[in-house]
């Protein structure tokens, strides 16, 4: 079990120096915005768990383009760590629709097995502007290894999404 644990912890940890990148400081005209999101992993089948997550978005060179970093848990001690990039769609001030994709470090806990530690994160959020520093929104996404282990179950979830935007 130790080493299980150790693994853990080397696995996580190479993905947060991926995440990192997501961290690092940006522009003075850029805004980094922190995004909070809870809801239901594992939606289409049996071993269903909440979670709980946080991601940071930041803008890339104004591409329309941010870089993306984030962890995740689960009440079953399933936890995941991710790197990726996601663009965003404004089709007015208010509404805004962002599609993503992330690579994952992924440790199953008692959670469900998804067959290996390397996972892809494909998701896309809808959201609402309040304010002009806080957004409300729905984030579906889809966690799978895409066939490079034998086992490839996958998971998708279902989460409500509070983002807010530093500058």
């Amino acid at each position: 079990m130790k080493a299980v644990a150790r693994c853990s912890r080397r696995r996580v940890g190479a993905l947060f120096a991926l995440v990192s990148v997501a961290l690092v400081p940006a522009a003075a005209a850029e805004e980094v915005e922190w995004v909070v999101y809870t809801g239901r992993w594992g939606i289409q089948k049996a071993g269903t768990s909440s979670e709980l997550g946080f991601e940071v978005h930041r803008p890339f060179r104004r591409t329309g383009f941010d870089l993306v970093g984030g962890l995740t848990a689960t009440v079953d001690e399933a936890v995941w760590a991710y790197a990726g990039a996601s663009w965003s769609w404004q089709p007015n001030g208010k509404w805004r629709l962002r599609p993503g994709f992330a690579v994952s470090v992924f440790e199953s806990g008692d959670g469900k097995d998804l067959g290996g530690p390397i996972q892809f994160r494909s998701s896309l959020e809808a959201s609402y502007r309040l304010r002009r520093d806080l957004r409300l929104g729905l984030l579906v996404y889809h966690l799978s290894n895409a066939g490079i282990y034998d086992l490839n179950p996958g998971s998708n979830s279902l989460v409500f999404v509070v983002g807010s935007a530093v500058p």
